[in-house]
């Protein structure tokens, strides 16, 4: 995702990072911007949701052995 970031020359200042790198990004890049940080906020959510399912899973077959 930093790689397509760069690509785009969509780069916020040090010091500001997250949600309120907004202010350091240039009007035309908000949407490259915007798409990235929901693909950094929805990944995680579905990864952390599906390996707890499988988790969940093993644990119980092994408590039942």
């Amino acid at each position: 995702m930093g790689a397509f970031i760069g690509a785009n020359r969509v780069l916020g200042n040090v010091g500001v990072g997250g949600v309120p790198a907004i202010i350091s990004i240039q009007k035309e890049y908000w949407l490259v911007y915007g798409i990235c940080i929901i693909i950094a906020i929805c990944v995680p959510f579905i990864l952390t949701v599906f390996l707890s399912r499988f988790s969940k899973e093993e644990t119980k077959e092994l408590v039942d052995e």
